[in-house]
């Protein structure tokens, strides 16, 4: 009885001693986690525990390079698996999803508008050189003619003003001039304004109209003329010359717009025939902030006379232009015409006419001596004025 009370009384005292030894570690740990919290507000960096470095792989060994393969393969076999799925080519787009993007885009396009207007600033001057060639072949029964024709010109407008409506007011004119025409049993005739003092014959009306204002005009923002005078004396350029017609409104891919034009033609009996044209315009496509417009002519008179349809043939336009949306102006113009009439001059004759018109925007001031003509001969928009000879 009495060794069951000394071993009972052991047991106590050993787990009274546990007891206080686990709450001094308990203690000790909390001190620890203290210090611990104090070091990293005071931006002192841990202690770093040293690394025990692995010994060295004995030699031929590859434990310590390569995982290990799996059984029956070898690592060789496993970079030529790698490689191989490197080579690999992307897989191809599904043929109907890429077909129903295509169909995707274009509704998009299709639906998308274009305003179209022009954008001129007043005292800004634009240019544009012009050529024109022309070969006129006939031929009446045996004899055959062939007449051609060059002309090299610098097309100029110059913004006066913007008036209280937002409409251009605008100065027509030409800079100068590089003809040249031949007719077959004739001599060639020649005139450059820029190096010939004194015109040729055949050229002088055209010598009196460099340098000078041909026309002064009126636009609103679509082109549309709303005013015009002609300043000097046989001058009297097309609207179209003038300046080309936009539409009114935004207009999507394909749209067409037109501008109506009649003629008064006299024909060789004083008969004086009424012709009605339509210029049609079709906005084709537009990229990079280019728009291609499409430009033919539509006879809207009956003609079943050959002689009026020869008459006609210098009025016909089919081609195509270029224009800037971002600056407002046309920047390239062709327009090409390959025609034949039979029986323009009776029954046994023939007509042949091929002609190119090409117009492109220039960049540079204008020659000092036709700058100073056309300042001389200046006047406002709306007052008669005519140069005398």
């Amino acid at each position: 009885m009495t060794g069951l009370t000394q071993g009972r009384t052991r047991e106590i005292s050993s787990a009274k001693t546990r007891g206080i030894f686990l709450k001094f570690c308990g203690g000790l740990s909390l001190v620890c986690a203290l210090l611990a919290s104090l070091s990293i507000v005071a931006d002192e960096p841990p202690p770093v525990k040293p690394v025990k470095q692995p010994a060295p792989a004995a030699a031929g060994s590859a434990a310590n390079l390569d995982p290990e393969p799996a059984s029956g393969a070898t690592n060789a076999d496993a970079l030529e698996e790698s490689d191989a799925a490197k080579d690999d080519p992307e897989p191809e787009p599904d043929p109907k999803l890429r077909e129903k993007l295509k169909t995707s885009i274009k509704k998009v396009a299709s639906e998308q508008t274009y305003d179209l207007r022009y954008k001129l600033k007043p005292g800004e001057e634009i240019r544009w050189k012009v050529q024109h060639l022309v070969t006129h072949e006939t031929s009446i029964k045996e004899t055959r003619q062939t007449a051609k024709s060059r002309s090299l010109s610098t097309k100029v407008w110059k913004i006066r003003r913007i008036d209280e409506q937002g409409r251009y007011v605008l100065e027509y004119s030409v800079d100068d001039v590089d003809m040249w025409q031949h007719v077959s049993g004739r001599p060639e005739v020649t005139y450059n304004s820029r190096n010939d003092d004194t015109p040729p014959r055949e050229y002088a009306s055209v010598a009196n109209m460099v340098g000078v204002p041909l026309a002064l005009v009126t636009i609103d923002l679509h082109g549309a003329v709303i005013d015009k005078t002609y300043p000097t004396q046989g001058a009297s350029p097309s609207i179209a010359e003038l300046a080309l017609p936009l539409p009114a409104q935004p207009v999507k891919l394909n749209a067409h717009w037109h501008w109506p034009e009649e003629l008064n033609l006299k024909m060789e009996d004083n008969r004086v025939l009424r012709v009605r044209l339509r210029h049609v315009y079709t906005l084709k496509s537009v990229d990079k902030n280019v728009a291609t417009i499409g430009i033919r002519t539509d006879v809207l008179t009956p003609m079943d006379d050959p002689k009026v349809h020869g008459r006609l043939l210098e009025r016909l336009k089919k081609g195509t232009a270029k224009f800037d949306l971002e600056s407002g102006r046309f920047t390239f113009v062709q327009l090409d015409l390959d025609e034949t009439v039979v029986g323009f001059a009776g029954g046994d004759s023939l007509l042949e006419y091929r002609a190119r018109f090409v117009e492109e925007i220039v960049v540079g001031p204008s020659p000092p001596a036709a700058e100073s003509r056309r300042a001389a001969a200046r006047v406002e928009p709306g007052v008669s004025s005519r140069k005398q000879k």
